[in-house]
């Protein structure tokens, strides 16, 4: 059979033509939307970086220690890194010992109001009141079978450290000496004073002793204590047969001094225990500090006096961060940055040596526009924060999409 060719022989496409056309078609549907998965592709993740921030500059405490001798220690309440001693053993208490007395006893027997409990002094209390004027220490004229009053006698015991007071609260509060003695052994312990040792409850002993330091946490305990505190800062106390007594402590109403204890024995010298409240910048502080082994009353005195004093001017009002500081960078994988500032300079009153360390906790910042929180800086060891804000960064161009694939699908990095 021979072969025509006829018009619509003519006319059929070949079959090449068909699958050429299909592939240019299926080209032009895959750049389409290759094209439009790059267009509307979510953006690669913006990275953060915090910048190196310093901590605040620290000085070295000016402080007036005591330079007749002795030892001395110090707090500042509420600042962080306020305190400081020129020793870490142990020293005799002496009368200092009767807050610790005073305040195990009102432990186990609280003066919920009024005058407390009231003992009926017998021959051993009598027996106290001759050894402490053996001892030539102040004392509370007592006879067998005289009711006394709990409060009397801790007023006795603080103000004019009558040492028979405190011996005869002691043993009255737990039975025995030995009873006390394991009592405020205990409680030390658990209030953490880990010098501390308690020998008897009135300090006459050199073996009741403590560290600077734990006398200093002693005095804030006792100044917390509302019976006790408000003992400490009595002027006065009146004492059945000798009438009024002064208070040992005479720096009270100096300086800011509103509390404090006394405390002699011939061999370790003389201490001073107080409390004083100073306002710096606007700010009520209390300190409470210790001196002991003083010569005389007048070194006593002078060195506590001069150590409170000195320690105000090492409070100051210090700047761990100006606002607007640069405290992160967010940059995109298409090189756009945004720099975190802080809102608010970060001040605080502090310490002088006390480290200042800002912490910051920064979020990468989002794509559009405007200003968004990104995060804070804080201060560690105090409530001090900022918000940290960043402007927003625009998204990239469509040239940029189109030239980084890989970048958008999550297959290289930026």
């Amino acid at each position: 059979m021979s072969r025509y060719v006829t018009a619509a022989t003519q006319r059929r496409t070949p079959a090449w033509v068909h699958l050429l056309r299909a592939l240019v078609v299926l080209a032009l549907v895959a750049i389409v939307g290759g094209v439009a998965a790059l267009v509307f592709a979510p953006l690669p993740a913006i990275a953060s970086e915090d910048e190196p921030l310093p901590p605040s500059p620290v000085a070295e405490p000016q402080l007036a220690w005591p330079t007749t001798g002795g030892t001395a220690a110090f707090t500042i309440e509420g600042l962080d890194g306020a305190a400081g001693a020129t020793t870490d053993a142990a020293v005799p208490m002496a009368s200092i010992t009767k807050l610790v007395t005073m305040l195990v006893v009102l432990e186990a027997h609280p003066i919920d109001g009024g005058e407390g409990a009231t003992l009926t002094m017998d021959a051993e209390d009598v027996g106290y009141m001759q050894t402490a004027f053996d001892e030539a220490a102040p004392y509370y004229p007592v006879r067998t079978g005289q009711t006394v009053s709990q409060a009397d006698l801790v007023e006795a015991s603080v103000v004019a450290s009558s040492a028979n007071a405190a011996m005869s609260l002691a043993r009255w509060g737990f039975g025995s000496m030995d009873g006390f003695l394991a009592a405020a052994n205990d409680w030390s312990q658990r209030n953490g004073m880990s010098t501390m040792v308690v020998a008897d409850a009135a300090g006459l002993s050199l073996d009741s002793v403590a560290s600077p330091a734990d006398m200093v946490r002693l005095g804030q305990l006792a100044v917390a204590d509302p019976i006790v505190g408000a003992a400490m800062g009595a002027p006065a106390v009146t004492v059945p047969g000798l009438g009024v007594q002064p208070n040992t402590n005479p720096l009270l109403g100096s300086a800011g001094i509103d509390a404090g204890k006394t405390g002699a024995l011939f061999v370790s010298g003389r201490n001073l225990l107080v409390s004083a409240t100073s306002t710096v910048e606007g700010r009520t502080l209390r300190a409470v500090v210790v001196v002991t082994g003083q010569v005389t009353a007048d070194d006593r005195d002078a060195a506590t006096l001069a150590l409170v004093e000195s320690l105000w001017q090492n409070v100051q009002t210090r700047e761990v961060l100006p606002a607007g500081t640069v405290v992160a960078t967010s940059t995109a994988p298409w090189g756009a940055t945004s720099e975190a500032t802080t809102d608010t300079a970060l001040t605080t009153l502090a310490w002088v040596a006390q480290p200042l360390e800002p912490r910051v906790e920064v979020d990468a910042v989002g794509t559009g526009v405007g200003t968004s929180t990104v995060g804070s800086v804080s201060v560690a060891g105090t409530d001090l924060t900022t918000a940290v804000s960043a402007p927003r960064i625009r998204e990239p161009d469509l040239l940029w999409r189109l030239s980084n694939p890989f970048v958008l699908l999550g297959l290289a990095e930026g």
